[in-house]
Formats: C-alpha cells, structure tokens, sequence
C-alpha cells in the first residue's frame, strides 16, 4: 500500500519528466515550473488496479473478472475525473507560459461512483449489482476542482469527456488486462 502523497508526487514527477525530456524542442526548458496546483482524479489506461488504485481501475478489474464490485458507501459520493492526456496537457502550458500563477485542473464537473460503475458496467457488460460497503472513514462526499483559473491563464479545458475517457480506458483494460 503507497499513500497517496507518495502516488501524487510520482505521478507530478512522472509528468514533469514527460514534458521536460520529450517536449523540451519546443522551448519549454526555459519556463519556469509554475501552474498546476491540484489534479482532479486521473483516469488512464494502464492504470494499476491493484490496492486503493483507483476506482475506475478497480471496477474494470473485477468486471472483466467477473467479480463482485464494492462500493463503500452509497455511491452518490462526488468525484471529478479528468484524462490523462488532459492533465500533460495542462502541465505543458502551464511550463511554457511566462505567468505565474496557480491553477486547478479538473474537469469541473462532478460525477458520482454509481454513475461511473453504470458507465463501465455498459462498456464491460457487467450484469451484476454493486455491493454497497460501509463508507470509509474519512471518505468526502463531494470533490469538484474550479478550472476556472486554468482556463483563464492558460486558455486550457479538458478536451476528453469523463464518458470518452472511461471507453478509453476500459478499451485498455480489455483489451491488454489478461495478458
């Protein structure tokens, strides 16, 4: 089990790292690391479904398994979920841009557990009914990022769709999970 600061700050590493090396002939080396303050929760193929990973991860695992899905709590909880390529994106401006500034990057939009288990159930013909757990202690019930500032400063909105995302993902997954 990782705690989530730890994962935070990889994944930041791992995308500066992205941007720097692999986009630097567009002059970002020369920018200062300003910008991004909060992602909301990424969504990504390749995602590891293994622990407290992720929730999308973790529904596609034990649908295309054929396991039972839990939900702690009743799942109206609200999450906002944005697409990888979204977030570099949002990093890479925020690297060339001669503002300083700070900004969330999210999709703005708020998206309930149970909404993202019937999208993923459709997109694995899941039949089965989710298994409601008691809530985790701790657990928010309401996590929305303004983007307001994103857009404003870096004329950035999220291009992919929570729906668009979550097929690509679980393309992924089912097309890559058992091998």
């Amino acid at each position: 089990f990782v705690s989530w600061w730890v994962f935070d700050l990889c994944f930041f590493f791992f995308c500066f790292l992205y941007v720097f090396f692999f986009q630097a002939e567009d002059g970002i080396r020369d920018s200062p690391v300003t910008g991004v303050q909060t992602c909301a929760l990424p969504i990504w193929p390749r995602q590891d479904h293994k622990g407290a990973s992720g929730v999308v991860a973790i529904f596609l695992s034990k649908m295309l398994l054929g396991e039972k899905v839990e939900i702690y709590g009743d799942g109206n909880q609200i999450r906002d979920f944005v697409f990888i390529s979204d977030i570099l994106d949002a990093i890479e401006l925020s690297l060339k841009s001669d503002v300083s500034f700070t900004a969330n990057i999210g999709s703005a939009i708020g998206v309930s557990v149970n909404e993202i288990f019937e999208i993923l159930s459709k997109e694995t013909l899941y039949k089965n009914k989710p298994v409601f757990q008691t809530k985790s202690s701790g657990d928010i019930d309401r996590i929305i990022l303004s983007n307001n500032k994103a857009k404003s400063d870096l004329n950035w909105s999220p291009k992919i769709s929570i729906e668009e995302g979550l097929k690509k993902t679980s393309e992924w997954f089912k097309n890559n999970f058992y091998k």
